[in-house]
């Protein structure tokens, strides 16, 4: 991400907010000035603000050739980062603008511009400080040195979707001041509710192999983190054949 920040300083925030909220890239990408909303209208909820988006959701439109969705729906985004983005959108991008203009040829495509409609959407590239494709980010994402194999954008919505998987497992454990997991029924029950009560809502939608994916990823974490005592038990016989 330092390499991002450096190099991509608007595609870095997109990359985080994709990470932070598991939205796809075209839902990112195609977020417009007015989606995050104004700073005295944030309703902070455990750190979090609720964010509604309708542009670039997969399924039905509202009419042809529309980027707004049927099914909107509300995302949750971290107060740091909608600090971050209300920035962006409030300083970065108004200089961005300001460039574009400056960058015409001629005085008189310089006031073209400068008298031109302005695009609503949100994020301006920072080589053209216009809008551009959702291969760019991709292509930012991956480019980035010792970027994982098969590490990209959609696999951010996979790690989100399993990170508050194993934020749900977490807090119920706490609540039940458990040091463990009591039994892998409890935990394979209680991660399927996460998934139907927090992730589906979040992410727009869970097929059941995608379901599939981030419940396994998510065990693994869980019993890692968690010991419990059928994976105790198995280390201790996987140390018993190494001797």
């Amino acid at each position: 991400m330092k390499y991002l920040r450096a190099r991509f300083t608007v595609k870095s925030l997109m990359c985080e907010l994709i990470l932070e909220t598991g939205i796809r890239i075209h839902e990112c990408n195609e977020w417009r000035l007015d989606t995050l909303p104004p700073r005295e209208k944030w309703k902070v909820r455990a750190g979090k603000i609720p964010v509604w988006i309708e542009h670039g959701i997969k399924g039905p439109k509202i009419f042809p050739n529309s980027t707004r969705s049927t099914k909107p729906r509300n995302i949750l985004v971290p107060l740091n980062l909608a600090d971050e983005i209300d920035h962006y959108r409030n300083v970065t991008r108004r200089n961005q603008l300001r460039r574009w203009i400056l960058a015409g040829h001629s005085p008189e495509e310089r006031q073209r511009r400068a008298f031109a409609p302005k695009t609503d959407r949100l994020w301006l590239s920072e080589a053209s400080n216009q809008p551009f494709a959702d291969q760019q980010l991709y292509q930012a994402w991956v480019s980035t040195p010792y970027c994982p194999k098969d590490w990209h954008p959609h696999k951010g919505r996979h790690y989100f979707a399993v990170n508050q998987i194993v934020e749900w497992i977490r807090n119920d454990l706490a609540a039940r001041h458990n040091k463990s997991v009591p039994e892998l029924t409890w935990l394979q029950g209680t991660m399927r509710d996460a998934v139907k009560l927090i992730l589906s809502p979040l992410l727009g939608h869970c097929s059941d192999e995608t379901t599939m994916l981030y419940l396994k990823a998510a065990h693994i974490r869980i019993l890692e983190e968690f010991e419990h005592p059928a994976l105790r038990w198995q280390k201790f016989c996987d140390q018993g054949d190494e001797s």
